[in-house]
Order: structure tokens, then sequence, then C-alpha cells
């Protein structure tokens, strides 16, 4: 019986606190996320709790950080580097990145033309997929990259040119697009000067675009670094720094700026339309250990050249952009670039400012020889390939 009277008794509690509880306000509920405020003018009222990090936002505080890198203690100034088994005697191995199709007075054929007619030995390698869809390709997870990391890490590449695609860097993307063509067809602007490695919110082709035209720009400026440690000289071409402080440029970067305060280091600003270009197009090119690069790259510019008014950006009347038609340097340019290294490496000889490298590794002489080979036939008909190629 006592133990009825307990549960009966317990009984009775619970029903007493289920009352209780019946009688009193009920709470107010709560959301299952957090309430967003009220925007004002489109505008949230209140900063998120959570920062989720991005990399293109954070691209700012990079290169600010980065621009107060200076250099404390000069690296060594090695001697220019002669490969001694590429050819009957020793040759300087001169690399032309991004070079275009093979044509008639090119590069390429204007450093052949010289260290024919001065008995010189120059082993020249012109890269890029109009020559060679496969050899050609500087992509940096390509084997012809692979191949040339192992040359420029060895300290057997002499003299560099390279012109990396800059349809990405170019100012042409912040002009308006003429009133026939949609917007939508037009190409917008894919950098700024303070995020030079694209920016945010573009669609997945633009978004590859820019990280090509990015890869291509950083392993330019790593060939740059392995002439400063192993020798050599370089030269690198690029659009000349744009008149609006927020348009993108190589020249404003900060990486680009601790390579500028190196004494050897030079950035010159020259007009192709000298050169006889159709356009003035105003163009960079950034030098190392070529104190008389000026004096022989003028040698070559026409005394009787008009300054042209064509404008070079927007679409002609056909609808074609005017840019693409710059893509490849005058004769008088190409001219003038290859005397500017050739003669720079005939001093250094001269001068006895010459290292003898090691033997090649076989597999690596073999592919040099290979490129060297590929790369000097003309290809007169071949037609240009977009920088990005997808």
């Amino acid at each position: 019986m006592r133990s009825i009277g307990y549960w009966q008794e317990a009984r009775l509690r619970s029903l007493d606190r289920q009352i209780a509880e019946a009688q009193q306000a009920p709470p107010a509920p709560l959301p299952h996320r957090p309430v967003r405020p009220p925007q004002k003018e489109g505008q949230p009222g209140s900063v998120p709790q959570l920062d989720v990090p991005r990399l293109f936002a954070e691209q700012e505080k990079w290169q600010t950080n980065l621009d107060r890198v200076h250099w404390q203690d000069m690296p060594s100034d090695p001697q220019t580097p002669l490969v001694h088994d590429l050819e009957p005697r020793p040759s300087f191995v001169v690399v032309h990145l991004f070079a275009g199709r093979r044509r008639d007075h090119d590069v390429h054929s204007w450093l052949e033309a010289w260290a024919h007619h001065r008995n010189f030995a120059l082993t020249i390698l012109s890269f890029d997929t109009a020559i060679s869809p496969v050899l050609g390709n500087l992509d940096q997870r390509s084997e012809t990259w692979v191949k040339l990391q192992e040359a420029y890490l060895s300290g057997f590449v002499a003299a560099t040119l390279s012109g990396h695609p800059c349809e990405t860097f170019s100012s042409a993307r912040w002009t308006e697009p003429p009133p026939e063509l949609p917007h939508h067809r037009w190409p917008r602007p894919l950098r700024t000067a303070m995020q030079l490695f694209g920016l945010d919110h573009r669609k997945m082709r633009e978004l590859k675009q820019t990280r090509a035209g990015s890869a291509f720009f950083l392993q330019t400026i790593w060939t740059l670094a392995c002439h400063l440690v192993f020798g050599g000289i370089y030269i690198e071409e690029h659009p000349g720094t744009p008149r609006q402080p927020h348009h993108p440029s190589i020249w404003r970067s900060a990486i680009m700026n601790i390579f500028r305060r190196h004494p050897d280091v030079r950035l010159h600003e020259v007009a192709q339309w000298r050169f006889g270009a159709a356009s003035v197009k105003p163009t960079g090119l950034l030098t190392l250990r070529m104190p008389h690069f000026i004096g022989d790259l003028f040698s070559h510019a026409d005394p009787d050249a008009v300054r042209s008014v064509t404008a070079a950006i927007g679409v002609d009347e056909a609808g074609h952009f005017r840019t693409a038609v710059h893509k490849e340097y005058p004769p008088r340019l190409s001219a003038g670039l290859a005397q500017a290294m050739a003669a720079q490496l005939l001093r250094n000889h001269r001068a006895r400012l010459t290292r003898q490298t090691p033997s090649l590794p076989l597999p690596l002489k073999s592919w040099i020889k290979e490129i060297a080979v590929d790369c000097s036939v003309i290809r007169q008909d071949a037609s240009w390939l977009p920088d990005y190629q997808g």
C-alpha cells in the first residue's frame, strides 16, 4: 500500500509542474540561421561575422608587403656561359621565349645572319606554339618547360629575349565597345594595377585566361632571376607603362620593382613607329647587363619614319581588333633587338667575360639540338595563334 501511495504522490507532483509550465507565456521562436539586418541603399547594415579568405582579395596586401623588399647584398656577377659541345666551336645559347611564327626578318633570322656574317657561333632556340605545337609549348607543365628549367638552372643559357602574352594586361580592355557591338562580346578588364593577378567575379574562361597570362609572366621573371645568378644578358619586351594609374602593367608590379632596383637592370620606353610600325605602340624593354642597348637598338631605326596617327586600340572597318596586327615586331625592331643581343655577346667575348660550361648531359644536349633544328625552318604561311589557347 505504501508503494501505491508513493507513485500516486509522484504523479500528482508531475501534473502540478505541467500545469505551472502551461500557465507561463511561450518563449519567442529562435531562427534557424542568423537574421540579416535590414539593408540601407543596397548595403548590409553590419559586417559578416565570418571572414572568408579569398586569394583575389589578398593581392593588394601581398603587393604592398613585397614592394618593401630591397637589395641588401648583391649577388656575384657571373660571366657569360659558353657551351663547347653543341657546335664545332664554343657557342652562346640564345633563347627567344614567345617568339611567334618563324618568318623572314624576325629576331631569329637577324641573329643567324649576324652570326654568319661575323663567323660567330650562336645556338638559337625560338619557342612558340606557332612554331611547334609540342616543342614550342611553354606551359609550365610541359616537357619543354621542364627541359628549359634544366638548361637555365645548369647555367647554359647566355641570352634570353622574352615577350610573354600581353592580351590580359592590355589597356585596350578598358575602352568602350563600339555601338554596333554588344557589351557581352567585348573583352572586359581582367586585372588592375593593384589586383595584377586577376579580378574576382569573372567567367571560368576569363579566369583560366588570366591564370595562363600570369603564369607566363612569372616564368619570364624566373628566367631573369636565373640570369642574375648564373650569368648572361636578358631582354624583356612588354607594352609600355599605361597613362592611367589603375590600368595593369608588369612594370608597376611589386615583383618587377625588386628587379628594377638592381643596378644592372634598366627599363627603356621606346615607340615602335620609329622602327616602321603602323602605330605609335609605346613599348617597354627591360634589360640586364646591356649598357649599350639603346645605341645598338636605334642603329636600326628608320631615320625617315613619320609618326603614325593610326590607333592600335578598338576595331577596324572589318570588325577585327586592331591590336592583333601589331603582335609581331616590325623588321627593323627585330633587327635592332638582334643587334643589341649579339653585339653585347661579342663585347663580352672580346673582353674575356665568358666562362666555359661543363659538358651538357646527353639528353639535354640532344633536346637542344632538336629544338635548334626545328625552329630554324621558316614558316611564313603559319597563322597567328591566340595568346590563350584553352
